[in-house]
């Protein structure tokens, strides 16, 4: 890989009921952002996007992941 790169997968959903049965349901995603830098601007650029929060920033082999949750 080259840095910085962006992973992401399938997660939870966010499920609406209605009248006993599944009236609407969005499809979550996990994104992580590797990257080398300590403070990357893409931080913020994925910020605004509209369904988007940050789950956790961690540091493992000297690359910085930034988690965040997004769903559609």
């Amino acid at each position: 890989m080259q840095y910085p790169c962006i992973v992401y997968e399938p997660g939870v959903g966010d499920r609406k009921p209605a009248d006993n049965k599944k009236y609407l349901f969005h499809q979550g995603y996990t994104i992580t952002l590797i990257t080398k830098n300590e403070d990357p601007p893409e931080v913020d650029e994925i910020l605004e996007l509209q369904y988007c929060s940050l789950e956790r920033p961690f540091k493992a082999d000297n690359l910085y992941h930034w988690v965040f949750f997004i769903y559609f």
